[in-house]
């Protein structure tokens, strides 16, 4: 009867929609009677675990009405004008948004595929034997190329469709059932794996979350690998030519084939999924893979990147239009894809690289250090991380390690601050790991260290610079010494690297102690000054007094009391914030703070002190700077002039910088 509401296959619209209704109608009766009874007779029924002696009640439909609709639904889907949604096509509909064209609905597919799923999963009609369903519906489109007078598009359709429906098949039935038969897969799942349609690749390997029919099913090929015995239940099978090993050996050979005559698409797409699999089969591909890598893939996406930069920076006139020359976003996409998962599987076999490892890492650094896409930069630091807090293995070797992070530091530099951030999360648990605060991996990433210092952020500046305090000694003679003598700003150079000096050394003071007004600072007034020649006045006994007036007096006493409760760090931790966002603040700080610190330096350390200050102040970064006012070098030579007693300091260097920093 649905044959003749819905005829196959052109039907209209209208009866499209009849047909997936009255198909949604009866998997709802069989939901009704699941749940009203129980359970359906069937071995994989909850009923037959839980309650062996609970009544059971047959389908509503037979056996032979089930099977029917089943092929009707299945047949249904593959014939469907409307394309299944893949992460392809996704990004196809972005790259031709400019196309005023209307978007097609999916929901029937969606539906389709849903109704069909719910039907052959347990407790329902997976008793129904589905064989019919592999030589009638999938081999006509999947053994077959397009016809000569078909739309590519069209077959691509039906492909897309076909395949989600061995999709639903694989996922619903046992891994028994997969292996029993896996010769039909391998034959109908050849042309599919060969195909460069990235659509098609789609539907193979990569899941779709955002589809409802898809949400608890497996890719296809990852379902299919692991229905498959493990190797070494393998090695007990009497002979080698059995389905399973030839499906896995099929499946690297087609990949052989893909990478020597250079279609990345199929090949890294089965590679990547046998990784997941049966990292074993790539071992032998390693090298075609690394070059792949190193001299295609990387180098596309790099191109892309540059081509789109050069038409963006094109000048145009109003009404021309978008700028020519912009690569196509589903290319450029595809090439971001292609690279993401030829790294990741390249990083799941990183021991057997052996020779090859120093160009993979190589090729990683570049990426890191040039591409401007967050895909890939997140994939490289979260694999990094790995490496640094997970890994069990020897290789890569902490400077191979810290050769990636270190040009990670570019992130900084960025418009969108995600990948810094995380790069900063990653830094600051290295040194907050009790395992690897004390290795020489904190040493060699005292470069990104630093950077971490100046971060926007305040909670991360903050656990930075906490972690810079604990490690020097509290005295001001330890700290003085240590900022201006012996630490290396040549990374901060570009910045006011006075700001983490600064708060350095307030360190040394004990910010539990009141603070008070100095004797020279402006005061006001008090109010009992200001007022007390009205204390006696006879007038006062005969106010009336407004509740609220009372009740502002409690205030102000009690705002007068805490004064007097005021702590140091009160004022100094308010002030560290501040003067990390305004240099001229940072620079009076310095002006006023650094000559009470040489005021309470021994002789020994003033010397000391004198004759560090001679060497930072001729160094060289300071170059960096030249331009900016307040700078460093004039910030510090105006704080050596304010010191009681004299600062020592050569005449023709004081000259040299004060004309150079316009000091």
């Amino acid at each position: 009867s649905l044959g003749k509401i819905a005829q196959l296959p052109n039907p209209s619209n209208e009866n499209k929609k009849l047909a997936v209704n009255l198909m949604t109608l009866v998997w709802l009766w069989e939901k009704k009677a699941v749940d009203d009874a129980g359970s359906l007779p069937g071995p994989q029924s909850p009923g037959s675990v839980h309650s062996p002696t609970a009544t059971k009640v047959a389908p509503l439909a037979n056996h032979t009405s089930r099977l029917n609709l089943l092929k009707y639904l299945a047949n249904f889907i593959a014939t469907l004008t409307e394309r299944f949604p893949t992460p392809s096509a996704k990004i196809k509909e972005v790259g031709q948004s400019h196309v005023l064209q209307p978007a097609q609905s999916t929901d029937m597919i969606k539906k389709s595929l849903q109704l069909l799923h719910n039907l052959l999963s347990p407790p329902y009609w997976n008793d129904v034997d589905i064989e019919g369903l592999f030589p009638k519906v999938t081999e006509p489109v999947l053994l077959n190329d397009p016809k000569q007078d078909e739309r590519v598009e069209i077959w691509v359709t039906r492909a897309v469709n076909t395949l989600q429906i061995l999709r639903v098949l694989v996922n619903v039935k046992s891994n028994e059932w997969v292996v029993a038969r896996l010769p039909q897969l391998q034959k109908l799942l050849d042309k599919p794996l060969r195909s460069e349609n990235s659509e098609i690749q789609d539907c193979l390997h990569n899941p779709d979350s955002e589809s409802q029919s898809t949400d608890d099913l497996k890719p296809l090929l990852a379902r299919i690998l692991e229905a498959v015995p493990d190797e070494t239940l393998e090695e007990d099978l009497p002979n080698s030519d059995n389905p399973t090993s030839e499906f896995v050996s099929s499946l690297s050979a087609i990949a052989t084939e893909g990478l020597s005559q250079s279609n990345h698409v199929s090949s890294i797409n089965i590679l990547w999924t046998l990784s997941k699999h049966r990292s074993k089969e790539l071992d032998q591909h390693i090298g075609h893979v690394m070059r792949a890598l190193q001299t295609k893939l990387s180098k596309d996406h790099l191109a892309f990147q540059m081509t789109a930069q050069q038409a963006l920076q094109q000048p145009t006139r109003s009404g021309d239009g978008p700028p020519t020359g912009i690569p196509d976003p589903h290319e450029a996409e595809m090439a971001i894809e292609l690279t993401v998962k030829a790294i990741e599987l390249l990083a799941t076999q990183i021991v057997q690289l052996s020779e090859q490892r120093r160009p993979y890492l190589s090729v990683l650094a570049t990426l890191v250090e040039r591409s401007q896409s967050n895909v890939i930069c997140l994939k490289i630091l979260n694999m990094v991380e790995a490496w640094v807090f997970n890994s069990t293995e020897t290789v890569p070797t902490l400077k191979e390690k810290t050769a990636v992070l270190g040009k990670m530091a570019s992130f900084e530099n960025r418009a969108d601050k995600t990948l810094f951030t995380k790069f900063l999360n990653l830094v600051i648990r290295v040194y907050e790991d009790p395992k690897i605060t004390r290795s020489e991996l904190t040493v060699r990433l005292e470069h990104a260290f630093l950077i971490g210092t100046r971060a926007q952020d305040i909670d991360m500046r903050n656990r930075f610079m906490t972690i810079f305090d604990r490690s020097l000694k509290r005295p001001m003679s330890n700290r003085m010494n240590y900022t201006i003598i012996s630490q290396n700003w040549d990374t901060l150079s570009e910045t006011f690297w006075l700001s983490q000096v600064i708060e350095l050394l307030f360190g040394s003071v004990v910010m539990d102690n009141p603070i008070q007004l100095h004797i020279e600072d402006n005061r006001c007034l008090s109010a009992s000054q200001l007022f007390k020649t009205y204390a006696n006045d006879q007038r006062a006994s005969g106010l009336m007094l407004d509740d609220e007036f009372e009740s502002f007096i409690a205030n102000e006493k009690r705002f007068c009391s805490q004064l007097s409760e005021v702590k140091v760090r009160d004022v100094f931790e308010p002030l560290c914030n501040l003067q990390h966002t305004d240099s001229n603040l940072a620079h009076e700080i310095w002006v006023a703070f650094f000559p009470l610190c040489w005021s309470i330096l021994s002789k020994d350390d003033r010397a000391d002190l004198e004759n560090g200050m001679v060497n930072l102040l001729t160094k060289d970064f300071h170059q960096r700077q030249i331009d900016k006012r307040p700078n460093c070098a004039k910030t510090l030579l105006e704080g050596i002039t304010r010191t009681r007693p004299r600062f020592r300091f050569p005449p023709q260097v004081m000259k040299f910088v004060a004309r150079t920093y316009d000091a």
